[in-house]
């Protein structure tokens, strides 16, 4: 006796799987640009040194790829709070202009706070 396949209908109305989180990329991506533009100012070495506060982010010193465990919005929220608190209100404004052209690529709800 051959084994019979069970075939379920799908439902027409069901709606496809559809992922709405942005891929974790774009927040590691922010952060690379960020610490960028924090190092073209404070100095590469400094910039890098200060990501070792931020939970749930890794660093590769030498590309400066930035990989995100967690909640990436929340990981680029603590990245802005520690160049803040070692440089001032005027690093917020750095990290703003360095991750503007990826801000397009969230839905507004997806942006970190820190970042509106």
């Amino acid at each position: 006796m051959e084994p019979s396949l069970l075939v379920q209908p799908v439902s027409p109305s069901a709606p496809p799987f559809v992922n709405a989180a942005p891929q974790p990329s774009i927040y590691g991506d922010m952060c690379t640009q960020i610490i960028k533009e924090q190092g073209a100012i404070l100095g590469m070495s400094l910039a890098v040194d200060q990501t070792a506060a931020v939970p749930g982010l890794k660093v590769d010193p030498l590309s400066l790829q930035c990989t995100i465990s967690g909640d990436g919005r929340q990981v680029v929220d603590d990245l802005i709070h520690v160049y803040s608190d070692f440089f001032g209100e005027a690093a917020v404004e750095v990290c703003r202009d360095a991750a503007a052209r990826l801000l397009s690529q969230l839905p507004p709800a997806q942006i970190p706070a820190l970042l509106r």
